[in-house]
């Protein structure tokens, strides 16, 4: 038998020997905003992001100096969140699934520690298991997160909570595209005229559509009641969307009846990985148990709210198609909203 003092010197020198079993969880492609985020890596607390915009330079040519070309620097703050992990390690408990493992996987005690098992089939595991969720779902709020217990899911903002606080933010707006409420009959139509909407002037460097499961389910019935069972969605294909060919991400935290697609590299996750790295600070032993105690900082943000595309049934907030200001359309889609025009020259 191996008692509680034993279970804790073999937790901590495993720990000792992968101080990057912490990071590899929370960063990890496991959890799925990690695949579609940019890693800031150096951050703790709020990060300044800063674009340029220069207006038309190019002009007729004359010997006078007529400059053109204002610069624009626009910015935002982002942050992120400094998080704990406090995990209690029951040795009873522990020997079970550790011993039930083996034998559901066929291998001997011996091949496998159960420090090993503690750190990355137990804890890491829920430690996934949490981010995926507060990635996409988490709601920050001091109130809850710091009460006495904690209320999990409100210590860091998901990408949900960043899109709707986001859609009413008028200093750093996202384009927003109404859409008609989705419903099973009419969700393929729905989605070409989002597309259509989308302006052209980044469209080639959107690589992705992102939908909820629901949405994504919907999206595959119709497809497969109206089109040939031979055509996408075979193991391994990823299905494409009706007009631009791009690639539609299933992102199962995500609100229903909303399209969302940015431009590349344009989200961010926010950590710090070079200072202070996702870390395990303690193990102490407490009465009959173990306290595990950990910590890590994230967030997840946009870099350019501006750049990010919304489409929402959302009559209230989504009222009109565009950054819901005309110098900022002109700003930052000049394709789209920069019109040149003529008394003398038809319209074609």
């Amino acid at each position: 038998m191996i008692d509680i003092k034993q279970i804790q010197n073999e937790t901590e020198r495993f720990v000792n020997q992968n101080p990057k079993i912490l990071n590899s969880a929370v960063l990890g492609k496991e959890i799925t905003l990690n695949k579609y985020a940019r890693l800031i890596p150096k951050i703790r607390g709020q990060y300044a992001t800063v674009n340029g915009l220069m207006g038309n330079v190019v002009q007729a040519f004359s010997s006078k100096w007529t400059p053109m070309g204002d610069v624009q620097l626009r910015g935002k703050l982002s942050k992120d969140h400094h998080q704990k992990v406090n995990f209690i390690i029951k040795p009873t408990e522990v020997l079970g699934s550790w011993i039930e493992q083996k034998y559901d996987e066929g291998k001997e005690l011996k091949d496998k520690s159960i420090s090993q098992h503690i750190m990355k089939t137990m804890l890491s595991e829920k430690i996934i298991s949490d981010v995926e969720f507060l990635s996409m779902n988490g709601i920050y709020d001091a109130a809850k997160a710091f009460s006495d217990p904690p209320i999990f899911g409100h210590s860091m903002d998901g990408l949900n909570t960043t899109l709707a606080k986001n859609s009413t933010n008028t200093d750093n707006p996202y384009f927003k595209i109404p859409i008609d409420v989705v419903t099973d009959n009419n969700i393929w139509d729905v989605l070409k005229e989002w597309e259509k909407a989308i302006p052209k002037d980044y469209v080639n460097i959107m690589d992705n559509i992102y939908v909820s499961h629901k949405t994504y389910m919907r999206l595959k019935e119709y497809h497969i009641e109206n089109h040939s069972q031979n055509t996408g969605f075979k193991k391994g294909d990823f299905m494409t969307s009706p007009l631009l060919d791009k690639k539609i991400v299933k992102l199962k935290g995500l609100s229903d009846n909303i399209f969302v697609t940015w431009v590349n590299r344009n989200l961010m996750r926010l950590t710090d990985v070079i200072q202070n790295p996702a870390t395990i600070t303690d193990i102490q032993k407490f009465h009959y148990e173990l306290h595990v105690m950990g910590e890590f900082t994230l967030g997840y943000d946009f870099g350019i709210n501006e750049l990010v595309i919304v489409g929402s049934s959302n009559g209230t907030i989504f009222t009109e198609r565009g950054l819901g200001d005309e110098t900022l359309n002109k700003l930052y889609y000049p394709q789209e909203y920069t019109k040149v025009t003529s008394p003398t020259i038809p319209t074609l």
